[in-house]
């Protein structure tokens, strides 16, 4: 009989106890390291976790108890050593191949590890590109479900599972804030990346303008942003609303927002203030955490 990777603990019910739920964001999803590292100073026992895209990374790497030695890698992660992640690939479907992350990756995740042989149960939100619809990983290989979650289109290669294709979870699903409870937790903290950022998206989404066109018409902007900011920012535009909506209809017990809107979609060198934040943020919520 195959040896299992872990031993999976029973689903045992602690005084302090609730499912996570970990939002999409990229390198602002760093601050989910800082979230967990406070529950667990503050005695919460994580029954289960669900996460899209850069949450279903940290939540993966979480559950495999790898937490501590990836803290570490993000810490110690430079612009240079990022670069040395990418593998760039003629366009297809996507700028980078993404072998290179999955190797990184298999560091704290383990190349052979079955969902089934998790500790805790975890669920990975992945979109599928075919139907548009969200698709959850709960069984078989993790690290194939966590590249494709984190599949950004347009910049990392869609995966091939079981004969369908698959992209970034956050396309589908932002924050997968009902899936703990389908896990079977009775509690939820769900830990957001895009609230509205102040004197800017704040703004856009809350104030709504009817313009006039001049009569000269347009012209290209003098001080364009790049493609790849155009692509980033214009995806944290759509998951604020989204992320928004996914509360409002699956409200969580806690919800934690760390303040991470000067860190950019792919700003992986900003890991300190990221887990900072999550810090923060998790501090800030501790009178309601205490309370489940």
């Amino acid at each position: 009989m195959k040896k299992p990777f872990f031993q999976r603990n029973p689903f045992r019910r602690a005084a302090h106890s609730a499912g996570l739920a970990l939002a999409s964001g990229g390198a602002k999803g760093v601050a989910h390291i800082g979230v967990i590292e406070s529950l667990e100073e503050m005695g919460i026992t994580i029954e289960c976790v669900a996460g899209s895209s850069i949450g279903a990374v940290v939540g993966a790497v979480y559950v495999c108890g790898s937490l501590k030695r990836f803290r570490e890698a993000m810490l110690a992660m430079t612009r240079r050593k990022m670069f040395q992640l990418v593998d760039p690939v003629f366009p297809k479907s996507g700028f980078i191949r993404g072998d290179k992350l999955v190797e990184f990756l298999g560091d704290f995740i383990p190349a052979g590890v079955r969902f089934e042989d998790l500790p805790i149960p975890l669920a990975v939100v992945a979109t599928d590109f075919g139907t548009g619809q969200r698709a959850v990983f709960t069984q078989g290989l993790v690290l194939p479900a966590v590249r494709a979650s984190m599949s950004i289109p347009g910049v990392f290669e869609p995966v091939e599972i079981g004969g369908r294709i698959y992209v970034d979870g956050g396309a589908a699903d932002v924050l997968p804030a009902d899936l703990p409870r389908r896990l079977g937790a009775r509690r939820v903290i769900a830990v957001g990346l895009h609230p509205p950022p102040e004197g800017s998206l704040g703004t856009v989404m809350s104030e709504e303008r009817f313009l006039e066109v001049p009569s000269k018409g347009y012209a290209r902007a003098k001080k364009s942003p790049g493609v790849i900011s155009v692509v980033m920012r214009s995806i944290d535009i759509m998951d604020h609303a989204t992320e928004a909506a996914s509360i409002a209809a699956d409200k969580p017990d806690v919800l934690i927002l760390p303040e991470i809107h000067q860190i950019g979609t792919l700003e992986f060198d900003q890991s300190t203030a990221a887990i900072g934040a999550g810090r923060a943020a998790a501090a800030a919520r501790s009178r309601e955490i205490a309370r489940l």
